[in-house]
């Protein structure tokens, strides 16, 4: 059972993790963030990029979504912030609720820049392992809403 402090401390890990590592590119950090086998069960924009034609698996190391997805994805979704509204936890989980933006300076996912600022909402639960670093992500966010404002043409799904 994990004290109140390990729960405080688990706290400021994920903010640390989502308000300055994730957008500024610290990747240097993570390891002392997230244990090697980090898994993420599911990413913020995996339903956009499928319904675009892109695979991001179900299942997948934390460290190589960021390599292969967040670090390109960066370079045309610029000047990532993340504001943390609410952050709660209990035992070895901590769960989110927060506000991103950044600046559509490039093509992503096929959609040209837009050079606007997009901002939706995203939730996230993230598990501790025994070594205090984060074993388990799940970040699931407002993608239609973001389709949207990157320009993307939405259709009503159709009745069989």
């Amino acid at each position: 059972m994990s004290s109140e402090s390990d729960v405080r401390q688990n706290i400021d890990v994920v903010r640390r993790l989502v308000e300055d590592v994730l957008p500024h590119g610290r990747f240097e950090l993570l390891d002392g963030l997230v244990t090697p086998g980090c898994v993420t069960h599911r990413a913020g924009f995996a339903d956009l990029v499928a319904a675009r034609g892109g695979v991001i698996p179900s299942d997948g190391s934390f460290r190589e979504r960021v390599e292969a997805g967040w670090l390109p994805m960066s370079r045309v979704l610029r000047d990532q912030q993340v504001a943390i509204d609410e952050i709660s936890g209990a035992g070895d989980t901590v769960w989110m609720r927060s506000r991103v933006s950044f600046t559509h300076a490039g093509e992503f996912l096929g959609a040209p820049a837009t050079n606007r600022r997009i901002e939706f909402r995203e939730v996230g639960l993230l598990r501790f392992g025994d070594d205090r670093k984060i074993a388990d992500v799940w970040f699931l966010c407002e993608e239609l809403n973001a389709a949207r404002q990157l320009g993307f043409a939405l259709q009503a799904p159709t009745s069989h």
